[in-house]
């Protein structure tokens, strides 16, 4: 990350990564894409395949895309428009892309809806993630299982290799029982997230 951006501690919206393929995005904000040089270089140092958006039109961010190992769910948001989508599905033919529209306060897909494993998405108990939930049935080429949590800050939780990285008890009080409940085949990890509140 380039730490004299303010914005850099959130790396995840400057890149998709799968495989070995990379795709650098073009994230909303101008400050932001000052960041893209950097993570463009750190991913080409680890031998990825590299692909950048040069349409000046397009935007994306990594807080948009949701890929459930078989499929891309992307936030048609104001950080992230269909040109990036198309993109997107332009970097990764091998699997369907499916525009979730996003309205405000959510400005992220990822403040919605997560992958939280094989199959399972994760999705904020509220009226944002009922309506994303609604579109991704609709769309969905294959068939997944929600769990709903009722905390804001347990939607964004992330799954790797069969552990669920989510939020401290402190941060999502009711949901931590949610995942334990619905999703005890995983190992599970509490990570705090209170220092990034701080910088969001």
């Amino acid at each position: 990350a380039d730490e004299s951006t303010p914005d850099c501690p959130f790396v995840e919206d400057t890149c998709v990564v799968v495989g070995n393929r990379a795709l650098v995005t073009r994230p909303y904000g101008g400050p932001r894409r000052r960041e893209i040089d950097c993570i463009e270089k750190c991913l080409k140092d680890l031998g990825l395949e590299v692909h950048r958006i040069h349409d000046k039109k397009a935007t994306l961010e990594g807080g948009d895309v949701v890929f459930t190992g078989e499929e891309f769910f992307v936030g048609s948001s104001e950080q992230s428009n269909k040109a990036g989508h198309k993109i997107l599905a332009d970097t990764f033919p091998e699997y369907p892309v499916h525009s979730i529209p996003l309205a405000w306060p959510e400005f992220h897909l990822k403040g919605v809806a997560c992958c939280g494993g094989p199959g399972v998405i994760v999705l904020g108990d509220n009226k944002w993630g009922k309506t994303a939930w609604k579109t991704i049935l609709k769309k969905a080429s294959y068939t997944y299982e929600p769990v709903w949590v009722p905390d804001a800050a347990a939607v964004d939780c992330i799954h790797i290799n069969g552990t669920l990285l989510h939020c401290t008890e402190k941060e999502g009080p009711n949901s931590i029982k949610v995942f334990q409940e619905k999703l005890s085949g995983f190992k599970q990890v509490e990570c705090s997230i209170g220092e990034l509140g701080k910088v969001n």
